[in-house]
Order: structure tokens, then C-alpha cells, then sequence
């Protein structure tokens, strides 16, 4: 599953397999409950750092999950508290992805089927735009997945 606002993203995920919920739209809550039988999900990553998409990634939990923390978090406090983890007995795993580390697996990856990763990238622009497409992407403007900045 795949929880975002923006439609081209949503339709990206579809295109990956996962079951994309527009969470400005649809309760992400009860789509969860009615694909695990009323269970929660075993795990939710979190990739963009903020407390509220913590704070829904966890509320999505089943008794147990995981929690992995992948985006940037830059508030002084966790979105939840220690009681309700230990509570639900939830997993909580935050941390900076190892990128040397996965890389050649990724390029084989890439190597392998390049219009498959291509499909990910949604703009090549020079690195001279580098500023303007930063503000594109963090607004979340329509279309606008990952970016390759040349040179």
C-alpha cells in the first residue's frame, strides 16, 4: 500500500504493484483494516519525515508491527510517545539508509531492466535548475517523482 496526495505518485505505485490510497481522499485506517482483515499492517515505512505521517504509519499498526523511520525527521520530539509503543508492543526503527552500502545491488537492479527504474524518474534537468526543482518536488506539484540533475 501506498499512502500520498498526489495523483501521478498514486499512479506510479499502482504502476509497482501496491494499492495507492490518496490520503486527502479515502480513510487510510479502514483500507488497511479491510486488506489485513481488521488486523493493521505488519510494518509501514515512513519516507517523508514528518511527525504526522509518523504518527499515521503508526495509528496503521497492528498490535506488534514495525515501524522504519526513513525520511528526515528534524523535530526535537517523536511523534509517539514510549508508552504506546511499548503499549502496542510496536517495533521502532529510524535511521539514515546505508546508500554505498545497497548501491550495487541498485545498479544491478537498473542495469538489469532501465525502463523500469526510468519510469521512476520524472524530470533530467540541469543542475543549474537544481533550486527550482527542489521547491517543485517539496510542494509536491502534480508529476513530479524523482529528479536527475546533470551537470
Amino acid at each position: 500500500m501506498a499512502l500520498d496526495s498526489v495523483v501521478s505518485r498514486l499512479k506510479l505505485a499502482r504502476r509497482f504493484g501496491a494499492i495507492p490510497v490518496n490520503f486527502k481522499t479515502e480513510e487510510a485506517f479502514e483500507v488497511v483494516m479491510d486488506c489485513s482483515e481488521g488486523r493493521g499492517a505488519d510494518c509501514a515505512i515512513e519516507a517523508v519525515g514528518s511527525p504526522e505521517a509518523t504518527r499515521t504509519a503508526a495509528e496503521l499498526l497492528r498490535f506488534g508491527g514495525s515501524l522504519a523511520a526513513l525520511g528526515v525527521h528534524t523535530e526535537s520530539h517523536l511523534a509517539l510517545s514510549p508508552g504506546e509503543i511499548y503499549d502496542r508492543n510496536l517495533h521502532y526503527a529510524g535511521g539514515r539508509c546505508s546508500a554505498r552500502y545497497y548501491m550495487p545491488a541498485a545498479l544491478k537492479i537498473a542495469e538489469r531492466d532501465v525502463a523500469l527504474v526510468s519510469e521512476l524518474i520524472s524530470h533530467r534537468l540541469p543542475l543549474s535548475q537544481g533550486v527550482e526543482a527542489y521547491r517543485s518536488f517539496a510542494a509536491r506539484e502534480e508529476g513530479w517523482s524523482k529528479v536527475v540533475l546533470t551537470p
